[in-house]
């Protein structure tokens, strides 16, 4: 036994590669069920359609940026969807749950575009246009689905169509502002 040295036993599982992702995931799973249900318990309607996007767009921008996975908007929208497919509001509206997953999922495809170095002026300005972009495809989709079935779109027969596609941006926008904001807040926070 002199001169042998002890097996190192480690019992860090975030050493791993593989759980970390799941764990990032999982976060981001999470978040997007969080968006939606805050969605649904803050019903205050001020008259200006998207307004829900900054708190919606914030919270998965966040998880987007902080947990670094390229497919977290994906989980973030499968969460989402549970949500709505699960929740006391699944199947009232036949087309929820497609365009409230849109927003993550469109997210991860415009952050699949290629990277350079980009101050935080960059990166604040992208993660706005982004936010605005993905956000803006729930009533854009809705739009062309109520051209193809018929089903109205209450936003598109109050405001027109116009209306709610500019404010849908300006609070994704906003939200995706948000977002890349706390995501550095939270980096801040945790390098010390």
């Amino acid at each position: 036994m002199i001169g042998n040295q002890q097996e190192k036993i480690s019992l860090e599982i975030t050493n791993s590669q593989t759980i970390n992702r799941i764990l990032e995931l999982l976060l981001a799973f999470g978040a997007g069920m969080l968006a939606y249900a805050l969605h649904g318990i803050m019903k205050n309607p001020i008259g200006v359609p998207g307004h829900h996007g900054l708190i919606f767009m914030g919270i998965i921008m966040t998880a987007r940026l902080t947990t670094g996975n390229s497919a977290s908007g994906t989980a973030a929208s499968i969460g989402v969807g549970s949500i709505i497919l699960f929740g006391p509001m699944g199947f009232a509206d036949p087309f929820r749950i497609v365009t409230y997953m849109l927003p993550g999922i469109i997210l991860d495809l415009l952050y699949l575009m290629p990277k350079s170095n980009r101050v935080f002026t960059k990166q604040l300005l992208l993660a706005a246009l982004f936010g605005g972009m993905a956000y803006m495809s729930i009533p854009l989709i809705r739009i062309v689905m109520m051209g193809i079935t018929g089903i109205p779109y209450n936003a598109v027969i109050k405001y027109g169509i116009f209306i709610p596609v500019i404010s849908f941006f300006f609070f994704g926008f906003a939200g995706g502002t948000a977002g890349k904001l706390v995501n550095r807040l939270l980096r801040f926070i945790f390098k010390r």
